[in-house]
């Protein structure tokens, strides 16, 4: 008998040592907090759930690797052989969903996260785009990469609004544009005011710097209106931008400048002053200066600045944007709490010649008559200024709190 319960205990010492169990906490890449109810299977059939604080336990033994799976975030394979070799066995998964595994029924009218919608979604990730490219407008960062969407400037100056036409919709007023939130703030992409002509536009769309922008998610179809509301026939158009780089201390610094040129797009030679229509037109420019500074105190505590400055001109003479951006934005997640806010301040000025305005029209005079400027000099043309303020502040503070369940 003695003899049994030495063998038995031998067999169980033998057992537990080549039991392997590992522990450790599952986050999400991009913010650093936690993640609760993550599945994580392991190959050899034992599978485990983590925590509310995020932390999961599973015994590894004959295992060679791990899926770690939740509906929301892709899904990520470990591979234990070099897992293992660190003190550490946390695990980070990045944002993304099949839109298959969600859905939705319910009706809402304000801004929703795309993971949560069960509609026809297409994501940019204009991050990867600016650092690849270096696109000059909102359109030419979307056009081409969203199918079904086509975008477009009310006219040939720079700094006019940007209009969308989603599928081809449009409300009883042949309004085409989708609703636009940016950080869960409503956009208005049709701030029209007292200027030229009804195709002249403030946008505070143009007010957002492209550098600022991570992602662009695209909903459109019926699924956009039952989610949005009735006023999201045309389609939603949902922006987060960036909180800053994904440090867990220290500070980090970003600047970028930028520059370019435009020119008319080919030679006028169908009307009488052909010579002095091209020779109206200017080269435009542009130059772009970026610079952003993240700060990271601890994890999920975090500062964000950014300033941005915009000067272009058109081809159009007398035609200039100049808008300065700055952006600042802070993050708390301790626990249960959560703190998020945003403020943004926009300074800029903006010059819009007069356009489409008959015989007062710089162009119109050049192309319909025999002389040059008949009802109107071109002195007396360039010699009028309309000049324009676009100064604003947008911002928003959301903060959260997660009741323990009992």
């Amino acid at each position: 008998m003695k003899k049994l319960t030495t063998l038995l205990f031998l067999f169980l010492l033998t057992i537990s040592a080549n039991s392997q169990v590992i522990t450790g906490k599952i986050f999400e890449k991009e913010t650093g907090e936690t993640l609760i109810g993550v599945t994580v299977i392991a190959d050899n059939g034992n599978t485990a759930i983590s925590d509310p604080d995020g932390t999961y336990k599973i015994d590894v033994t004959k295992a060679d690797k791990l899926v770690v799976k939740m509906i929301g975030f892709t899904e990520e394979t470990v591979y234990l052989k070099k897992f293992l070799t660190s003190d550490k066995h946390d695990i980070y998964l990045k944002s993304g969903v099949a839109l298959k595994e969600v859905t939705v029924t319910a009706s809402i009218a304000s801004s929703r996260s795309w993971k949560a919608v069960g509609a026809d979604v297409e994501a940019v990730n204009a991050s990867d785009i600016m650092d690849k490219t270096n696109s000059s407008s909102f359109a030419d960062m979307l056009n081409g990469r969203v199918s079904g969407v086509q975008l477009f400037q009310t006219n040939g100056k720079v700094g006019m609004p940007i209009r969308f036409n989603v599928r081809s919709g449009a409300t009883l007023s042949m309004d085409r544009d989708p609703i636009i939130y940016v950080d869960g703030i409503r956009y208005n992409n049709t701030n029209t005011s007292d200027i030229n002509s009804s195709q002249d536009a403030l946008s505070m769309l143009n007010d957002l710097p492209l550098e600022d922008i991570a992602t662009i998610d695209v909903i459109k179809g019926p699924a956009a209106a039952a989610s949005y509301g009735s006023e999201a026939a045309n389609g939603v158009i949902v922006i987060t931008t960036k909180r800053g780089a994904n440090i867990k201390s220290g500070i980090d610094i970003n600047a970028k400048m930028t520059y370019g040129f435009s020119k008319k797009a080919q030679k006028y030679d169908q009307f009488v002053n052909n010579k002095d229509i091209n020779d109206f037109f200017v080269t435009g420019n542009q130059v772009n200066t970026y610079a952003n500074l993240t700060k990271a105190y601890a994890p999920g505590n975090k500062l964000f600045f950014s300033l941005n400055y915009n000067d272009i001109s058109g081809i159009v003479p007398g035609n200039k944007d100049e808008r300065m951006s700055l952006k600042g934005a802070y993050e708390l997640k301790q626990d249960k709490f959560s703190l998020d806010l945003n403020m943004a301040y926009t300074k800029g000025t903006i010059k819009l010649p007069q356009t489409a305005q008959g015989r007062y029209d710089a162009i119109w005079n050049l192309m319909r008559t025999q002389e040059p400027w008949q009802y109107i000099s071109e002195r007396t043309w360039k010699a009028q200024k309309w000049k324009y303020s676009n100064d604003r502040v947008v911002g928003s503070l959301r903060m959260g709190y997660i009741f323990p369940l009992r």
